[in-house]
């Protein structure tokens, strides 16, 4: 049974253990309560070797567990942004005896609050909001809401942390800690509940990995001793058997320097840097390039036709390892800081219809709105395209008329040159 470890403070994973005992969740929940939010970080770090997911009480244990948290793990946060900071009000209001007319809020910066209040139609000049980063600190959040009390600038406070609740409240002021209801509760539960059965069928589809080693290169130079060729291709089967024993895969050699290894997705996934380590070993090896490519699929024809659709792509584009997952999304240079995604290919009839008519390629396209979207650019020209798709500038223009032509792409005026010469146009997307 998948654990979840949920963190947060004693009371609040009470409340969660509470709510989930009355849903059929078929999750093993293993309590991690703490005194201190900043101690969410050192849990999880200690602790997410053997849990599956992770629940957070709230938003504060969540962004002080963030830089921890490994890139696929799993997690959910009760968000009490909602419901439960309307409840607040009401009951704040109950304890005043009268409706509250200015309050003191501290929230995480990542929490979007600004919505939630606009619904309760109370003036953003009735809120003193006080966000704070992963660092914060306690006596400063309490030492806050206190001044604007005392000064008589606000009439209580509401706080999402237990240890600035208890500490107000020992000082006397009005103060309703902000915690999430049990429908909130419900529903992230649900959610968490959901990405674990997504991500077991996601790890039990089949992965492939096809290494092609470029042996032909070499094989002028080995004929006279042709032993050598030999020695070279069993130096590299154990080199790939060892891969092949952290995928708990199946390696078949195909000849002619390449080789398939097939796997779940999920041990694909998680021993990228393995894969890595093991192509840069083959390189030093044989001196020769060597490329990858990576299928994910449902069957095992599915991940065999996505593995070589990216191996043929790897070596078309020289981008070392291309993946390409079951919904069609294709990742080059996966594993590096120029990492890429898009898609492969696409079911709107619309946008097919108008790609054919500018005579560009689904794939080309997508990887061009996605650099478009790492790099940031309200605009670009010809040339700043051409030197991150690594082509001429010949042949991006082509793409571009295309693209012009179908209306995908919108030419916005003149970029003014630099040295003496014609200007670049500029280019954006439709907005």
């Amino acid at each position: 049974m998948p654990r979840i470890g949920i963190v947060g403070p004693a009371s609040s994973i009470e409340r969660i253990l509470d709510v989930a005992s009355k849903m059929e969740l078929k999750l093993d929940f293993i309590p991690f309560p703490y005194t201190e939010t900043q101690a969410a970080a050192n849990i999880v770090k200690t602790n997410q070797t053997y849990i599956d997911g992770w629940l957070f009480s709230g938003p504060a244990p969540l962004i002080v567990a963030q830089s921890v948290l490994a890139p696929s793990a799993i997690f959910a946060c009760c968000l009490n942004i909602g419901a439960s900071l309307y409840r607040c009000f009401i009951q704040l209001s109950q304890e005043l005896n009268r409706p509250v007319g200015k309050v003191s809020i501290d929230m995480p910066e990542e929490v979007e609050i600004d919505e939630a209040l606009a619904e309760i139609q109370l003036p953003r000049s009735n809120m003193y909001l006080m966000f704070y980063n992963r660092h914060f600190n306690v006596l400063d959040l309490v030492n806050y809401h206190k001044e604007l009390f005392l000064s008589g600038q606000a009439d209580g406070a509401i706080t999402s942390l237990e240890a600035v609740y208890l500490a107000l409240k020992a000082l006397g002021i009005p103060v309703w800690r902000n915690t999430p209801t049990k429908m909130e509760i419900k529903l992230t539960l649900q959610i968490i509940s959901e990405k674990i059965t997504a991500s077991y069928f996601k790890n039990t589809q089949v992965g492939l990995e096809i290494i092609d080693v470029e042996l032909h290169s070499k094989v002028d130079k080995m004929l006279k001793s042709p032993y050598e060729l030999q020695y070279l291709e069993l130096d590299i089967k154990r080199t790939l058997l060892q891969l092949s024993k952290k995928l708990d895969g199946y390696l078949i050699e195909k000849g002619s320097g390449r080789y398939e290894i097939f796997s779940s997705r999920g041990a694909v996934e998680r021993e990228i840097s393995a894969l890595q380590d093991t192509i840069e070993e083959i390189r030093l090896q044989a001196d020769v390039p060597v490329w990858v490519g990576i299928g994910f699929g449902e069957t095992f024809y599915a991940a065999e036709v996505n593995g070589y659709n990216a191996v043929n792509h790897a070596k078309l584009k020289q981008c070392g390892i291309v993946m390409i997952k079951d919904d069609g999304v294709l990742v080059e240079a996966v594993g590096k800081e120029d990492e890429l995604q898009y898609e492969y290919y696409s079911q709107d009839s619309n946008l097919l219809a108008k790609l054919k008519q500018a005579g560009v390629s689904i794939k080309i396209y997508r990887k061009i709105m996605m650099i478009i979207k790492r790099m940031g650019w309200d605009s670009f020209t010809v040339s700043q395209l051409a030197e991150q798709l690594a082509v001429t500038d010949r042949n991006v223009s082509r793409i571009v008329s295309g693209l012009l032509r179908a209306e995908l792409v919108q030419c916005i005026g003149e970029e003014a040159p630099a040295v003496r010469g014609r200007p670049s146009k500029m280019y954006q997307l439709p907005k």
